[in-house]
Formats: C-alpha cells, sequence, structure tokens
C-alpha cells in the first residue's frame, strides 16, 4: 500500500486450489486484498478510466501509441479485450463498455460524424464496383468459349498435301439447363473440320468441356505462315458463338 507496508504478504499456499493465494482468501483465514482507489472517487482503479484524476486517460498514459491511432504497441485489433472486460463487468454487475471503441469525440460528448469525404469516397468507391459487377453479370453470355491449339507440332502436312491444325475448343454452359452444341468452319474456305469424339457435344447447367478437332484447309490457302480461320458454334437452343483462331501452315 501507499505507506510502504504492505496489509499482507504471500504465502505461497493455496489449500482450496482457487488460484487465490492463502493470505488473501478469506476462506482460508487470510484477509481479502483492499480495493484501490488512487483519487478517491469512489471509482475503483480498475473501473476508472482515469485512476489519478488528471485529465489524462490511464490507457495514454500507461501505453505507447506513437502514431495516435488508439492502439498501444503490439496491439493487433482483436478485441478479445474487449470480450473480457465485457465479461467480467457482466459478473460483477457493472454496465459493458469499460474497454470499447470509441473517438475523441464521442468521449467529449459531441457526437459521431457520419458524413465525412473519406465516407462519401467509399460509398462511391462501392458503388462504382457495384454497377460494373452487376454489369459484368448481365451482359454473361449464354456459352463461354475458348479455342486454342492442342499439345503437339503446330500443323502436319497429310498425305494428300494438306495441312492439318489440331485445334482444343473450350466451352462453358453458363445456363441453369442443359444444351448440345456442333462446331463448322466458316473460313478459309474449302476447310474441314473434324471432330475428334462424337460430332455432337452435350454439356450440363454449368458444365465445362474441351472438344479437340483437327481444322484441314487446302495448301494453296496459305500464301503465308499464318491464316485466319473463323468458326461458329451452334447451340440447340438457337445460339451461335463465332470465334476466330489463327492457323498455322508452311511459308513456302
Amino acid at each position: 500500500v501507499r505507506d510502504g507496508v504492505p496489509d499482507a504478504v504471500p504465502s505461497g499456499a493455496d489449500t482450496a486450489m482457487d488460484g487465490l493465494d492463502d493470505a488473501f482468501d478469506p476462506d482460508d483465514g487470510g484477509t481479502s486484498a483492499p480495493v484501490q482507489d488512487a483519487d478517491g472517487d469512489t471509482a475503483p482503479d480498475f473501473l476508472d478510466v482515469d485512476s489519478d484524476s488528471d485529465g489524462i486517460l490511464d490507457v495514454d498514459e500507461g501505453n505507447a501509441d506513437f502514431d495516435s491511432d488508439g492502439l498501444q504497441m503490439e496491439c493487433i485489433g482483436c478485441t478479445q479485450c474487449i470480450d473480457a472486460c465485457d465479461s467480467i463487468m457482466d459478473k460483477i454487475g457493472k454496465p459493458r463498455g469499460l474497454i470499447r471503441y470509441t473517438s475523441e469525440n464521442e468521449l467529449a460528448g459531441q457526437g459521431t460524424r457520419w458524413l465525412r469525404p473519406r465516407t462519401v469516397l467509399y460509398t462511391v468507391l462501392g458503388l462504382f464496383v457495384a454497377v460494373i459487377f452487376t454489369g459484368v453479370l448481365l451482359t454473361r453470355g449464354s456459352y463461354d468459349v475458348n479455342v486454342g491449339r492442342a499439345v503437339g507440332a503446330p500443323f502436319t502436312e497429310l498425305p494428300d498435301g494438306r495441312i492439318a491444325n489440331r485445334l482444343r475448343f473450350r466451352v462453358r454452359n453458363q445456363q441453369q439447363y442443359a444444351a448440345t452444341f456442333t462446331i463448322e468452319t466458316l473460313t478459309p474456305a474449302g476447310a474441314e473440320i473434324r471432330i475428334v469424339g462424337p460430332p455432337e457435344t452435350s454439356l450440363e447447367p454449368q458444365e465445362m468441356k474441351r472438344v479437340e478437332a483437327w481444322i484441314v484447309v487446302p495448301r494453296p490457302s496459305f500464301t503465308d505462315d499464318e491464316l485466319d480461320g473463323v468458326f461458329r458454334l451452334n447451340f440447340d437452343d438457337g445460339t451461335a458463338v463465332e470465334t476466330a483462331f489463327t492457323l498455322l501452315g508452311p511459308s513456302d
């Protein structure tokens, strides 16, 4: 205590095994430690946010907050201290909120300003993202189609002199009902498509499948080593999706 003489000295024993030293446990003949009230305002120090009544909160006096963000050093903002404090206040019949999120304005009774430049900016950005996301959903097609080159040689020259490219069509059904589709070649003229597998492919709702196909083109069509090809996927609901891909061939 403040006179330099301790009211009781811990005995080092805990007969009741309740976590309380016998010297301070009335159940074991000890004397309860007095509740400190440094400023004599009838609020115990452990419940007093300014225990010495100097106008500076204990949390500011006893902890380092170099960036003045309201958090002491090494605090990660987990709020476990709030939960622990509220639990103790419930047990002793005191109101919650001794430790809580607040602001200097609220502590001074000035209320909280909700309309701030930062709040407006975040609201505008949130609405912008929501509009973009909604637009993407509304404009999303019924089917997603991508074309790529299959693994292996870039092209193959057939015995009859024609040039074949092996492509892979990745198709996703983005509807809530099943669908089937076929693939045809629009350009170049004279091109032939040979599907690896059944000529018609079925898709369950939200299912994605890869379909490989050989695109066979007459050699004279290649005036250069590249040739633009256009393909159309015809779905059983009447939807037609066109996609383009570059075909490769000999440069001579």
